[in-house]
């Protein structure tokens, strides 16, 4: 056993006697312990064998496997290194990929690979093992970084209350790996989908549900738990590296009529999550399971392309420059097809103008008659060679003098119907009313001063009516200040204080008071509690006590059988609900088998669809049944294929023959012609030509025939196949029934036997605990309460009460001693107060006296009595001499006093209505120059004529306006002409246009092409699917990015054999299965993710990402993890559905030896759920 140069991790071991050729055969352990996620080291077990040829693999392989498992890993006890064997088969010639597979699915003991040697020594195996299993050899970096050690949930989505979820290991360091596991509806999606809310204050898939389905239901709570819609929510995580590691943000309030999908800026930690501008650098360590889905189910390049470069945050900036430019590509392509369009469209126009030349020669024949009515100023100027802008101005000028004669025709109507008007009613009336204005205005004029007069005379007595009122008020006041000043004013100010003095003492003494009344009803209350208290206090006598020591002594004896009898009692409940989940998980598995049911026909085999499989079917034949359907579908995939090529190569015969039929025709009509008319081959001569033609359909390829052949053969073959499995199941479906039913009805039988158990334990505890209650009767009745049934606890209660006794006699005396001298204090209050009350009686008593003291304690500090009385006097003056002074005034109004204003103001007012109505008659006939009956019917002829001749004018006029042939000609000739000239330059312009946007777009493309594949590192990403190695021989994937015909991009997935660009490639969603498909997208994500920067911490986030891999390639998918961990510094976070899945991870990647953590969801002790009540 040496170590081996280049490999120092590696050692090779032993080999003890075997009972097979052991040449070629080496055993080598590795050990395991790299990186900072490695906690304890361990040791992987490596198995390598040589064969020659296939025959000899396929006759030996199990039998060395039988070999490892009975002498090595039989002998081990740690699970860690009995779950990391290693079994590797170098051939050195081509295997058969149905044997290879056989092998490397096998479970068995070991994970098992298969190598087509092309290495010389045994250290270039290892070092193919080594990285094959072992390594990553992408860089994956290494330098520390925070890493995610809790989360805590709050009324968020699925999660009602406040949930904390503690991502440590066992060290109390945030775990490198953490696998969640629950089954789905449980709550895996919403952890995940609070650490994007958290760190981008949305969630993607929620945002684009509600932007793409319109109809979807987003009003109240979505962030919000659908039960505390009100409550508060919000999602934390912390990061280890200290309290200021923290990440918290709170979902928006719901708002009536809308929803809480508001983005909040994150109350702490933003300096780590960034700006609501950055947030999509989140998605490259996101991966949503529906992200991955929506990879899978992109079927179309399209489709993939706005997946991949929409996940593709850093690449934003060139993915929209990329799209704007092609928009202006496409813009300038239909702008040039618009101006090729309008130019043909321009030329046709211009041919139809020829058929406007009728209306041009009726529009100058207008012009004529128009012009022979007017004066020379008014004629209307226009030439036939005008152009457009001149007829315009024809047009303009011609509604000009249109409107101009309807507004004298509407004049002159007007004038018309007012003479008709004086000439029906008599000129009489009409000239009495224009003479009656100047007498109504001096009527109005008298009436307007008497209304001022009334007014005057109004303010004056209302000034008058106050004045009185303020003489009263001042003669009261005055004789009350001159009472006081016969009583004495220096009196009244020094009683005044006094009084105060005393008022003050009373409201200081009743305070005083006030507070010894409280005091003295405390004291008084607290001596009868303690006096009441110190009655109750309860002592026993000598012979009491004793009685009560043997009493204690047999409760001691009787509580200690109860617990020995309760143990007993918990170990046959404990055993029976072992028995009942055993019973309850056969009875679930005899419903599986029950539900068990295979298609009889294979066609109908969809076995996704089939339950209770994994109970009946082991993996081998879970596995040929999986075989059975992916080689059925693959045979049917490809009949249909051949078919649709068979009618394709039929319609192309029929082409070719109806070619050839026409080749025939023109042959027969040139015979002298050697020389094929279509593809211009030479003949010898015509009759070879025509024979050529004649037997070229006969021509026919047989290997699509034969394909279909061999299909057809194949089908039938694997539903012979079937047909045998099929029975074969059927039998073992029933001895799987009669097993599970005879365990069932032995698990029942021992079940009773422990329910018998426990019913007898029932009683014993029965018995005992009704001689408890009778020994405890005897302390209830004396008012013993005791805190332990033990002579310990007997002594402690007499002790107590022995205490309580001296204390509460202590507080007695206290009380009392307290109460007696606070009595004293309230008598000696009580009486001063009575001294100083009688004093202020003596003083209210006197009512005349106790008035002036009121009214001097109202005044302010500073009041002065004499001068507030001599200012009483002096306004009081005041008002007589104005009382004097209106007596004088209103002598002068006398002839008004009796006047009714209202009336006088309404006749003045009708009086100016006639005024103004005979005004507006004055007025209209002022047009009349003789105001009699000959020169009104004058003037009414006049005006009569006048209109009918401006109507002839304005009617000439609307007709030429309306002249649209005319107008359509000389409005367009000349513009066609324009935008003829116009098209020209403008297609020339545009075409350069076009040709810069090509330019640019092409560029744009190539730049757009290198970060995408920058961004997804391929490299990477193939190490990561060759390690989970999901397909039998497809180990290497590539993308590249193209466009189709609509210069539409997308995004294309090819797999290869090898990394050679000329062998052929397939692209998988053609020919790989969904779980194929699922390895494909995590790869590409999970390469992305591997190596994200410019982010405040490196965790990756997964859901659900494995739910459709097998075991062996959840066992890669292990390898490739525990790779990860010892290569780098990263956190990988991710959860599973499937219990299998978590189970294996568990095992391979232990927390005793890993820094990782494993969470079973809703109970788990990494778990704290506290839920609203």
């Amino acid at each position: 056993m040496g170590s081996i140069k280049g490999l120092n991790k590696w050692n090779q071991q032993g080999i003890q006697d075997a009972g097979f050729q052991q040449s070629n055969f080496y055993y080598f352990t590795r050990k395991m312990d790299v990186g900072a996620s490695c906690i304890k080291s361990y040791f992987s077990h490596i198995f390598i064998k040589v064969y020659q040829t296939q025959r000899e693999l396929e006759e030996n392989w199990k039998e060395v496997m039988y070999y490892i498992a009975l002498k090595y890993q039989s002998k081990l006890e740690g699970m860690i290194e009995k779950s990391n064997f290693y079994f590797c088969i170098f051939v050195s010639e081509k295997m058969d990929l149905k044997i290879r597979n056989e092998i490397e699915s096998d479970s068995f003991c070991a994970k098992k690979y298969v190598f087509e040697e092309n290495t010389s020594t045994l250290e270039e195996k290892l070092q193919e093992i080594e990285n094959k299993i072992f390594r990553i050899n992408s860089s994956i970096s290494t330098k520390p970084s925070p890493k995610l050690e809790s989360m805590v949930l709050q009324n968020f989505r699925g999660y009602a209350g406040n949930v904390t979820v503690d991502f440590r290991d066992c060290r109390k360091a945030a775990a490198s790996f953490v696998v969640i596991y629950a089954k789905n509806g449980v709550g895996k999606t919403s952890l995940f989908d609070g650490v994007e809310f958290a760190l981008k204050g949305e969630i993607g898939r929620i945002i684009d549900l509600v932007l793409k389905d319109k109809k979807y239901k987003s009003e109240g709570a979505i962030y919000h738990n659908r039960e505390n819609p009100d409550k508060e929510a919000f999602v934390s995580l912390r990061l280890d590296g200290g309290i200021h590691r923290e990440i918290e943000r709170y979902v928006s309030k719901v708002i009536a009529g809308e929803n809480d999908i508001r983005a909040n800026a994150p109350r702490k930690g933003i300096e780590i999550t960034g700006t609501k501008d950055v947030k999509e650098k989140w998605d490259q360590v996101i991966l949503p399971h529906d992200k991955i889905d929506g990879f899978i189910s992109a079927r179309s390049a399209t489709g993939r392309y706005k997946e991949w470069v929409g996940s593709a945050a850093p690449l934003k900036q060139e993915r929209e420059n990329f799209e704007n430019v092609h928009r202006i590509y496409k813009a300038a392509q239909e702008k040039s097809n618009g101006l090729d369009k309008d130019h043909t469209g321009i030329r046709t126009k211009l041919e139809e103008l020829s058929e406007n030349q009728v209306s041009v020669t009726t529009l100058f024949e207008l012009i004529d008659r128009y012009n022979m009515l007017v004066e020379p100023e008014l004629k209307l100027i226009f030439q036939e060679q005008a152009d457009v802008g001149q007829y315009d101005m024809l047009i303009n000028q011609a509604k000009k003098y249109s409107r101009l004669w309807g507004t004298d025709i509407l004049h002159f109507e007007k004038n018309i119907a007012l003479a008709r008007e004086v000439l029906d009613g008599g000129l009489d009336g009409y000239l009495m009313i224009i003479n009656s204005i100047d007498e109504l205005n001096k009527s109005v004029q008298t009436l307007e001063a008497r209304i001022q007069r009334k007014r005057e005379l109004d303010v004056l007595l209302q000034s008058d009516s106050e004045n009185k009122t303020a003489i009263t008020k001042y003669q009261k006041e005055l004789g009350f200040l001159q009472s006081i000043e016969n009583y004495g004013a220096d009196r009244v100010g020094k009683e005044c204080k006094e009084y105060g003095n005393i008022e003050k003492q009373l409201e200081e003494l009743g305070i005083s008071l006030n507070y010894f009344e409280t005091e003295l009803k405390k004291i008084t209350e607290e001596n009868k509690d303690a006096e009441g208290k110190k009655g109750n206090v309860l002592r026993l006598e000598e012979g009491e006590y004793k009685a009560a020591e043997k009493l204690v002594k047999k409760l001691e004896e009787n509580n200690q059988k109860r617990k020995e009898l309760q143990q007993q009692y918990n170990a046959a409940e404990k055993a029976n609900e072992q028995h009942q989940e055993s019973i309850d998980k056969r009875h679930m598995i005899l419903e599986e088998i029950l539900a068990f049911q295979l298609p009889k026909h294979i066609k109908e085999l969809k076995l996704k669809d089939i339950k209770g499989i994994r109970y009946v079917l082991d993996n081998e034949r879970r596995k040929q049944l999986s075989e059975f359907e992916e080689r059925y579908k693959a045979a049917s995939m490809q009949m249909q294929l051949c078919q649709e090529e068979i009618l394709k190569q039929e319609k192309v015969a029929e082409e070719i023959e109806e070619i050839c039929k026409k080749g025939r025709e023109y042959l027969n009509m040139h015979r002298n012609v050697s020389k094929c008319p279509l593809c211009q081959t030479s003949f010898d001569s015509w009759e070879d030509l025509i024979f050529r033609i004649n037997h070229v359909q006969t021509e026919s390829d047989g290997t699509l025939k034969k394909g279909m052949e061999e299909i057809h053969s194949e089908l039938e073959k694997i539903s012979s196949m079937y047909e045998d499995f099929y029975s074969k199941c059927v039998s073992l479906k029933e001895e799987k029934i009669s097993g599970i039913l005879k365990a069932i009805n032995d698990l029942e039988e021992a079940q009773q036997r422990c329910i018998d158990t426990i019913e007898m334990f029932g009683e014993r505890r029965v018995n005992l605990l009704n001689q408890q209650n009778q020994l405890e009767l005897w302390f209830v009745q004396k008012g013993i309460q005791l805190k332990e049934s033990t002579f310990q606890g007997l002594e402690v209660w007499k002790k107590e009460q022995e205490e309580k006794y001296l204390q509460l006699e202590n507080t007695c005396k206290r009380t009392m001693e307290m109460k007696e001298s606070t009595q004293k204090l309230v008598d000696s209050t009580r009486l001063v107060m009575n001294e100083f009350q009688e004093k202020k009686n003596k003083i209210v008593r006197n009512p005349e006296t106790y008035s002036y003291i009121e009214f001097w304690m109202k005044q302010p500090d500073d009041f002065n009595f004499y001068a507030l009385l001599q200012e009483k006097k002096d306004v009081l003056k005041d008002h007589m001499e104005k009382k004097k002074d209106f007596q004088e005034k209103r002598a002068a109004y006398r002839d008004v006093e009796n006047l009714d204003l209202t009336a006088a103001v309404e006749q003045k007012n009708q009086q100016l209505k006639e005024i103004e109505k005979s005004k507006k008659i004055k007025e209209r006939y002022r047009i009349f120059e003789d105001f009699s009956k000959e020169g009104v019917e004058n003037c009414f002829n006049n005006w009569v004529e006048q209109k009918e001749q401006l109507g002839i004018r304005k009617e000439i006029l609307e007709q030429i306006s309306e002249e649209q042939g005319a107008r359509h000609y000389f409005e367009n000739y000349r513009t066609y002409c324009q935008e003829l000239e116009e098209n020209k330059k403008a297609r020339l312009i545009q075409k350069e246009k076009e040709k810069q946007a090509r330019e640019a777009f092409e560029e744009k493309k190539k730049v757009l092409e290198t970060g995408l594949k920058e961004y997804f590192d391929q490299s990477i990403m193939n190490e990561i699917f060759q390690k989970i190695d999901p397909h039998d021989f497809m180990k290497n994937v590539e993308y590249e990015l193209s466009f189709n015909d609509n210069k539409e991009p997308q995004l294309c997935i090819h797999v290869r054999e090898d990394k050679d660009e000329h062998t052929d490639s397939y692209r998988p969603e053609w020919y790989f299965s969904t779980a194929q498909l699922n390895t494909v997208a995590f790869s590409s994500f999970f390469s992305r993710a591997l190596i994200a920067k410019d982010l405040g911490f490196r965790t990756i986030f997964i859901d659900d990402p494995i739910g459709h891999f097998d075991d062996m390639n959840v066992l890669g998918f292990a390898d490739l993890i525990r790779s990860i961990l010892e290569s780098g510094d990263c956190q990988i976070i991710m959860s599973t559905h499937d219990e299998k899945i978590f189970e294996i991870l568990e095992r391979k990647l232990s927390d005793e030896y890993y820094s990782s953590c494993f969470i079973r969801l809703p109970e788990s002790k990494a778990v704290t759920w506290k839920k609203t009540d």
